[in-house]
């Protein structure tokens, strides 16, 4: 090319040889219309200079923004130059393979994708072909999936090949680097190139036995999610390299030769790991982990019931040592079906994952004999369930509501420390010797160390800690050691150690009492209570010494803070739904603060504060008020009336989803909520994964909606949901039937 070309039409190359070098030049394709059409032909596009651009121009009808390749005789080599800015109304907004053989060496295919709902291959899409991409990058292109490369092969006696290798790059692309669909004959080969910074997964596959995925090198990671999703039947082999990053098997894993896997590999459902060396698998399939398979750290999935006893002996063998259980991301752990026995001589970590835990009821409880290790690598975990403590809770983590008794040794071992903020009962032979305590606390045995904010009785001895609580000593209460506040300290005939005065000499003459009864006392600080709701907070008095807090069942944090303390409080959205409008502050007093300021940060008045973070749906800023189309908007308004901001964004909303959901059906208000809706209006399909007797309808639909991929695995299942979500999901279910 020696200069710039604006297309008037498609380009159609059939059984013709065409070779491009676009020269540091721009091809526009006509409006509304693509590029390229091969049939029988074949197409080099290279660009000898640098920056070659192959521009879109509006919304290309049917499949293939850019390019459309059929027949097994057609080829497409891309050695330089950008394909960029096609959209496609169907599938296959860069290129379109239905047949023959696609070889990128170089170049770039930028920005492009599939515009409609559950459209995908936002840069290449293969319904049939081989594809080699051994450099050239896939970068930037949107898709409901497979938003780098869609494979899908359009019957069963079709296959698509795409093989990867050299500087090979997909890269930012959205929902999915490279997605392989469940129809025909897929293979995936990869031994060299990178998929990463993508969002959704780096590599997602559907159940299909007749899908391969083949690596022997490059970098599969740094994806939103899970970098790889191998499915039921589908098989990973991995040839003497190394993966690094984070993989959910539900298939079958082998690695042959030097294969290491130095990510974390969740095996569930009829997942099975066959071979190979790996860092650390997260397992909770019944088919699980081979003798054959060597791991540094083995953890146990569970959901809605705790191992038994001989379980946990098998897992701490296979832990090396220390049976660590975690549960499940897809499941809501609020109902334990039995009690978990730690025997003598086992040692188990409980990661709470974020999770609230609670018992089926009042008899089900955690009796330890060995060694309990409680951690939280979520955030907000609680445990509300009674525990029996006859060995070593090392509280390293989350919060503990339920009632404990205590008859071996409670501490804090790690960075983080487990908060009590259930009633604590230490009996005669227990000991405290770290922790933190917001809870009642009633020690007949010793308290060694800790913090304690709650009310504390003490029958026993105390020989340290921090107490800012209230403190009744009796009678039988001794007292060697620690910090009280003396307001809250009663004494009521126990053992107290001496003030520093109370063994004077005989001889104090009168200068010394008269020294003594004039040394300055410490000023008293006034406190005042300080109400935090939805928000994490923290205070700083006046020397510099954190204030601790109260936390409620619902989350509510209090506190008595003294009169100028430095408070600052944070609000965090739990998900993406939700975003952060305005702090609610109630007071006498005056704040000089910007309500709009996250975090806020303020000197505490002599008066009480209650503030609270105010929230809001975070769609109508992202989807904004257009988000039903001009159809319902009209529905709402009247004809020749836009319905504009937040008002006309939920009144819109709300119709539509009034309209098309069955009737008498409450529009979701929560995860649990949304997928117990549609997984209903599916036939309320079994979930694949293996589910326990007497699981609920809201943890089946929960499951079945994961596994579905109708809602993420990481969404809590109290989190809040935004009617876009709501009308999202019900559109995916409707088109699965």
């Amino acid at each position: 090319m020696s200069g710039d070309i604006a297309l008037t039409g498609t380009l159609s190359i059939n059984n013709k040889e065409l070779s491009i070098d676009l020269n540091g030049h721009t091809i526009t394709a006509a409006n509304n219309q693509r590029a390229f059409n091969i049939n029988g032909g074949t197409l080099e596009i290279k660009d000898s200079v640098g920056n070659g651009i192959i521009q879109g121009n509006g919304t290309v009808t049917g499949r293939g923004g850019a390019i459309y390749m059929e027949g097994s005789g057609s080829a497409l080599t891309i050695s330089g130059g950008t394909i960029q800015g096609f959209t496609v109304s169907k599938h296959g907004g860069g290129v379109y393979m239905s047949g023959g053989t696609f070889t990128m060496t170089g170049g770039k295919i930028y920005n492009c994708s599939s515009s409609g709902t559950d459209l995908s291959g936002g840069g290449v899409y293969m319904a049939e072909g081989t594809f080699d991409m051994s450099g050239g990058s896939i970068e930037n292109c949107t898709a409901h999936e497979g938003a780098g490369v869609k494979m899908y092969p359009d019957s069963e006696n079709t296959t698509c090949t795409f093989t990867m290798s050299g500087s090979a790059e997909i890269k930012n692309c959205s929902n999915d680097g490279v997605s392989i669909a469940w129809s025909g004959t897929s293979k995936f080969i990869m031994s060299g190139g990178t998929i990463d910074n993508n969002k959704g997964y780096g590599l997602w596959t559907s159940s299909r036995s007749n899908t391969e995925i083949l690596l022997s090198g490059g970098t599969i990671a740094n994806n939103e999610d899970y970098d790889m999703v191998i499915h039921r039947k589908v098989t990973l082999q991995v040839n003497s390299a190394t993966v690094s990053g984070k993989i959910r098997n539900f298939g079958t894993i082998t690695g042959t030769g030097s294969a290491e896997f130095t990510g974390t590999v969740v095996n569930e459902s009829a997942g099975e790991i066959k071979s190979g060396k790996f860092k650390r698998i997260e397992d909770a399939s019944p088919a699980g982990v081979r003798n054959e398979v060597e791991y540094e750290a083995y953890v146990k999935l569970i959901d809605y019931s705790w191992p038994d006893e001989s379980t946990l002996r098998a897992i701490q063998d296979k832990a090396h040592g220390n049976a660590q259980l975690k549960f499940l991301s897809y499941v809501a752990p609020n109902a334990m079906t039995n009690t978990l026995t730690i025997p003598e001589g086992v040692t188990v970590t409980v990661d709470l994952t974020g999770k609230q835990v609670a018992g089926e009821n009042a008899e089900k409880k955690i009796i330890n004999y060995g060694n309990l290790t409680l951690i939280d690598s979520g955030t907000g975990g609680t445990l509300n369930i009674p525990i029996e403590n006859d060995g070593t809770l090392n509280a390293n983590g989350g919060t503990v509501t339920g009632e404990v008794t205590n008859k071996g040794t409670i501490t804090t071992t790690g960075e983080k420390a487990t908060q009590f903020s259930g009633g604590v009962t230490n009996e005669s032979d227990g000991k405290i010797e770290n922790g933190t305590f917001s809870g009642e606390v009633t020690n007949n045995g010793a308290i060694n160390d800790g913090t304690f904010s709650g009310k504390v009785t003490n029958n026993g001895t105390i020989g340290n800690g921090n107490f800012t609580g209230a403190v009744t000593n009796e009678k039988t209460g001794v007292i060697s050691g620690g910090k009280f506040d003396e307001s809250k300290l009663t004494n009521n005939g126990g053992t107290l150690p001496p003030k520093p005065g109370d063994n004077k000499p005989d001889d104090t003459n009168k200068d010394n009492d008269k020294k003594e009864d004039t040394e300055p006392v410490a000023p008293v600080v006034k406190r005042y209570d300080l109400t935090v709701k939805n928000a994490e907070v923290t205070v700083k008095d006046a020397d510099g010494k954190a204030v601790e807090f109260t936390k409620a069942e619902d989350g509510t944090l209090t506190a008595k803070v003294p009169e100028n303390a430095e408070v600052t409080v944070k609000y965090t959205a739990p998900t993406d739904a939700i975003v952060f409008d305005l702090w609610s502050i109630n007071s006498d007093a005056k704040l000089d603060v910007n309500v709009k300021e996250n975090p806020l940060t303020f000197k505490m008045p002599a008066q009480a504060v209650t503030i609270e973070a105010m929230t809001q749906d975070a769609t109508i800023e992202s989807e904004g008020p257009g988000v039903l189309g001009t159809a319902a908007m009209i529905g709402v308004a009247g004809a020749g009336t836009a319905v504009l901001g937040y008002t006309g964004y939920m009144i819109g909303t709300e119709l539509y989803l009034n309209t098309v959901l069955p009737a008498g059906a409450a529009i979701p208000q929560n995860t649990t909520e949304l997928a117990k809706l549609l997984w209903t209006e599916a036939g309320k399909p079994a979930p694949a994964a293996v589910m326990a007797e007497d699981a609920t309808d809201e943890q089946k639909a929960l499951t079945w909606a994961v596994e579905s991929q109708l809602i993420s695995a990481d969404k809590p299942a109290d989190a809040s949901v935004g009617r876009w979500e709501v009308i999202r999901g019900w559109n995916r279910v409707k088109e699965m039937k």
